[in-house]
Parts: structure tokens; sequence; C-alpha cells
């Protein structure tokens, strides 16, 4: 599943209560992904006996690509801080948009962010580590960071083709395997 915008998505938190967009198998905002199975013992005839006995399941844990992530579409005046992101594939794909991230934590996820087709993006004060690609920007878009960190990759931390520019300011690229 993914969340699709076509308008304007605002999600403001603080830094010590983030909003969480993350996969249902993660646990951060409480167990989501138990269930529950409850039946009664019978009798010969089918009669039920005893009291209702509940198994209480756990359906697994959380992984890289849980959830697609979030699309923007000819979207304008998007503006998410202190918000975390886990176990997606693409957490943020940005096509002809405009947007301006604040605070962003970037964890345990494919791909960071993708900004293409004529879209501007302004990202500040974020942390993010993907397994795959950090930031790929193409096709006459802009990125400005300032004071981000890209950690981790295992593909590319950076990719800019096609007339785009990104601007970094007190930002960093450390630990990756194609920098």
């Amino acid at each position: 599943a993914d969340l699709f915008v076509q308008g304007r998505l605002s999600a403001q938190a603080t830094a010590s209560e983030p909003i969480y967009f993350t996969s249902i198998y993660d646990e951060v905002g409480g167990d989501t992904d138990d269930y529950e199975d409850c039946y009664f013992e019978v009798d010969e005839e089918g009669t039920e006996i005893g009291e209702e006995i509940c198994d209480v399941y756990d359906s697994g844990d959380p992984f890289v690509g849980d959830w697609d992530g979030i699309f923007f579409l000819n979207s304008a005046g998007s503006h998410l801080q202190n918000v975390s992101f886990r176990y997606a594939d693409r957490v943020l794909e940005l096509n002809s948009s405009r947007a301006d991230f604040e605070n962003l934590n970037i964890a345990d996820s494919v791909s960071c962010l993708m900004v293409y087709n004529s879209s501007t993006v302004s990202v500040s004060d974020s942390s993010m580590s993907c397994e795959d690609d950090g930031l790929m920007v193409f096709n006459d878009s802009t990125l400005r960071t300032t004071g981000v960190t890209v950690d981790g990759t295992t593909e590319y931390a950076l990719i800019i083709f096609n007339n785009s520019a990104v601007t970094f300011d007190k930002s960093f690229v450390t630990n990756n395997y194609n920098s």
C-alpha cells in the first residue's frame, strides 16, 4: 500500500512525539499485528463446553519494503515536520511537485527520496539511511538540503541527471557504498 497525494499533505509533529509512517508489523505505536483466534471446546454432540479459549498470534517482524511509501503527483505546498519513516520501498517520491521537509528520520527502507519531472524540494535537519539509494534527482528538478545526512546506502547515496540541481548546505554523505 502507498499514500498517493495529488494536493497538499501537512504532517507536523514535535521532536519528542513524531509522526510515524511505517509497516503494520512495526510495533512503534503499539502492537498492531497480533491477531486472536478464539474457540470453545465441544463435546461429541457439538455442544460448547467450558469457557472460551483464545490464542494470540504475532504476524511477524517488519521488513524493508513492507509498504510502498508516499507518492506526490502535481502536488504543491506539502510540509512534513518531525516525521519518521520505516520499512518502506520508496519513502518519498515527488513527480512534478513542490514540498518542504524538516526533521525527517528515514530508516530501514529501500530508497529514501526521489525527485523528478520539474519538482522542487527542500529538506532540512534530517537523517536518511536506506538500503539502496539515498537521494535521486532528475528531469529538471531541484533539491536543496540543509543539515541532512545520507548514511549507509549500498547503491547510490546521490544521483543527479537530466538538467537537475542539488544544493548541499551543512549536509553530509557518509558510509555509502557508491557515493
